[in-house]
């Protein structure tokens, strides 16, 4: 194996090593799991302010759990989550 050659592979596998670390990481922040530390982002856009949201209505997206204020809610963020 030349030079050149071992330079190559090795660059290879570090890029590869990296990708697989950073496909580890949950898209979405959350805080033990909690997305946005439990409030709802639906409440944001609908009812013009923070809300915190109920442990009852939840939604599991993108490795984090999201709950609501109601179901209401819970249903419009299921639609289009990245809406929100």
């Amino acid at each position: 194996m030349t030079r050149r050659t071992s330079r190559s592979a090795i660059v290879f596998v570090v890029i590869a090593l990296t990708g697989v670390a950073l496909a580890a990481e949950p898209a979405i922040y959350s805080y033990k799991g909690l997305a946005i530390r439990g409030y709802d982002p639906v409440a944001y856009f609908q009812d013009g302010g923070p809300k915190q949201g109920d442990e009852q209505f939840h939604h599991e997206w993108n490795g984090a759990t999201w709950r609501f204020a109601n179901a209401a809610n819970r249903v419009l963020f299921a639609k289009d989550p990245e809406k929100y």
